[in-house]
């Protein structure tokens, strides 16, 4: 194998451009400096090696390998290679091969390295002036990449960005996973990426994902998404998003220095599990193996990236005015009939008929101000609308009244270490929270637990959805999606068939 290091160069097969020799091997690895692609030009093509290249053929490969999942792929008269080829990285690895009978010219190529460079109106600026240490500046935000030593879902690298944005800016609003608007910022952060976060070959957690409306995306910063570099079909991969309702989160799989469509949708709640995913379980009575393009590797994921405000904006931003409402300005009319009209204190204008009816009509509720009061037993607790309650319904975590007035002047007692606080001020322990029952009066406890699912009593699916733990192995797919991940993992085929079979059991009893 003969190796090229330099920057530019050419490779000939051997004798040309006369015919080469038959039963001919030879084999070039073209090496450039990390974080450079190489360019593959050809000058002249001419390999007799019959309809498939079964005989006299080059091999391109994307690497220093010979595997084939990176075979570019296999050359000759009757499948030519294009003029120009681009690998992925700093390698590319050539197999020229001839058999025993007819020949050809060969080829002629020119190889050059090259590699990313950032747009041309991107100027480098002092990052230490305008970011917070190892951060990079970009259009008035600071940038970084992060590697975990151990997996992590989705929701855990946002929060992780708020934690970093709150404890550098001291707003924990500023810090989320990147937002990336234009196709100018999704060639910077792969800049970034290729040349200064060594991120070759790994996934990483962006903030795009679309789990409050399926199919409508939108950044954790707010952000509509309005910019897309979905990654493309190749390989053994599919054409991106391909996870359907349920991979709502976003992630960049780096896969080449020259290309930035590294975008793929993928389960938020991924974490520490990866599996090879089949169209239908394996139950232990088939062959699992599928062609490559049928399956999908899962993998987990210990990198991401946040963003957050620079101190330095970007340019001069002037400030827009708002405007606010003057109704104290406003003049009454002079022929307002008091008996069918009444003046709220903010010069508001409503009808005598919604006066003391219990509702607040005007906007700062004085319809209701001078109302009579209702009587009350004097073991009752008048509500702000009249409403009278049993005083031992004061202060109880719950809304008797309808209006909230018998909870709000409560001095509940601090939630101890160990203990979840309901927004209703109530303590629970915090084993409770998240485990499907609503432990809570105003239930918050089992609010926003996607990605937070208790481990003593709940099982996480990839989409962040919590199912009981007695539903493992159970022979049923509980999980929504398709990976299943709920009779996959730490499953074995004897539980999943018995519980297919206790299962038939029961619905026989039934019928």
């Amino acid at each position: 194998m003969q190796v090229c290091e330099s920057t530019c160069g050419k490779i000939l097969s051997i004798g040309y451009p006369l015919n080469y020799e038959n039963n001919h091997r030879c084999s070039w690895l073209i090496k450039a400096d990390v974080s450079h692609f190489i360019n593959l030009t050809f000058q002249d093509f001419d390999i007799i090696g019959g309809e498939n290249c079964q005989y006299d053929h080059l091999a391109v490969y994307d690497g220093n390998t010979k595997d084939k999942s990176h075979l570019i792929g296999k050359f000759c008269n009757a499948k030519k290679p294009k003029v120009e080829i681009v690998s992925s990285w700093n390698t590319l690895l050539l197999e020229f091969s001839s058999d025993a009978e007819v020949t050809g010219r060969g080829f002629f190529l020119k190889f050059s390295s090259n590699n990313f460079r950032r747009p041309a109106d991107v100027y480098d600026v002092d990052d230490d002036l305008t970011c917070p240490k190892s951060w990079k500046y970009y259009n008035g935000y600071c940038y970084n990449a992060f590697h975990e030593s151990e997996a992590l879902q989705w929701y855990e690298a946002e929060a992780k960005c708020r934690k970093l944005g709150a404890k550098l800016s001291g707003d924990q609003k500023t810090g989320h996973l990147v937002s990336i608007l234009d196709n100018k910022e999704n060639t910077v952060v792969h800049h970034f990426l290729t040349e200064y976060w060594k991120a070759k070959h790994k996934s990483l957690y962006i903030g795009l994902n679309d789990e409050l409306k399926e199919g409508v995306y939108r950044w954790s910063d707010g952000n509509p998404m309005i910019y897309t570099d979905w990654a493309p079909a190749a390989r053994s991969l599919l054409t991106q998003p391909d996870g359907g309702a349920y991979q709502d989160c976003t992630m960049l799989r780096v896969d080449s220095g020259h290309s930035t469509a590294h975008w793929h949708d993928i389960p938020c709640s991924l974490g520490k599990l990866a599996f090879h995913n089949w169209d239908g379980i394996d139950w232990g009575d088939q062959d699992p193996s599928k062609p490559e393009g049928e399956r999908e590797i899962l993998s987990s994921i210990s990198s991401y990236i946040c963003k957050m405000q620079s101190d330095i904006p970007a340019g001069k931003v002037e400030s827009l005015s708002v405007l606010r409402s003057q109704n104290n300005t406003e003049t009454i009319p002079a022929n307002l009939k008091k008996e069918k009209y009444f003046v709220c204190r903010n010069k508001e204008i409503i009808s005598t008929q919604f006066v003391c009816n219990l509702a607040e009509d005007c906007r700062d509720g004085s319809d209701e101000e001078t109302c009579p009061p209702h009587e009350c037993l004097q073991s009752s607790f008048r509500c702000h609308n009249t409403k009278c309650v049993s005083i031992a319904a004061y202060c109880d975590y719950k809304d008797d009244c309808g209006d909230l007035s018998d909870e709000s002047r409560c001095d509940h007692r601090e939630c101890q270490p160990g203990e979840f606080q309901c927004m209703n001020g109530q303590c629970i322990p915090f084993e409770q929270r998240c485990d499907l029952l609503n432990n809570c009066f105003d239930n918050s406890d089992e609010h926003n637990c996607k990605g937070s699912c208790n481990p003593n009593s709940t099982f996480q699916c990839y989409d962040g959805t919590c199912i009981p733990r007695y539903t493992l192995c159970d022979g049923h797919r509980d999980c929504p999606g398709k990976y299943h991940e709920d009779e996959q993992v730490g499953c074995s085929r004897r539980e999943d068939r018995l519980g297919r079979y206790e299962e038939k059991k029961l619905c026989s009893k039934r019928g």
